[in-house]
């Protein structure tokens, strides 16, 4: 297990110490890393094999549409298993794709999770559409 890159940002200080410093009231707070893993599946109910799951946020823009903001990458095993860590709490879009098939290509329809501090989240299963 990891621990969560950057979840307090507003209370991020840097401190420089020199040799021979002593600083005695430092305190860190380390947070447990979250995760998501599931499978990939085929339109045909076959595993997915080696298709790559990328992880991020949907960023609404002034224009009144959305844009996919990725941040994490992985890949499947030979039976379409995938685990993404280490996570931040947050609200997440996962999207899957390989050149024959598309994992949620609208947005709206994306694999959505919300994750809590520390949280494994298990069995978040993609199906996957064929292309034309």
């Amino acid at each position: 297990m990891g621990f969560a890159p950057g979840i307090v940002r507003a209370f991020r200080e840097f401190i420089t110490i020199v040799p021979d410093q002593r600083n005695a009231e430092v305190s860190l707070f380390l947070i447990p890393a979250a995760s998501i893993s599931g499978r990939v599946f085929l339109s045909s109910g076959a595993p997915a094999p080696y298709v790559n799951v990328t992880l991020g946020v949907v960023q609404n823009l002034e224009n009144g549409r959305r844009m996919f903001l990725p941040s994490l990458y992985t890949s499947a095993d030979a039976m379409g298993r995938y685990r993404l860590a280490p996570l931040g709490a947050g609200e997440y879009v996962l999207r899957v794709e390989n050149d024959n098939y598309l994992g949620s290509p609208d947005l709206g329809k994306a694999t959505l999770v919300t994750v809590k501090p520390s949280e494994e989240i298990v069995g978040v299963d993609i199906h996957m559409t064929e292309l034309p």
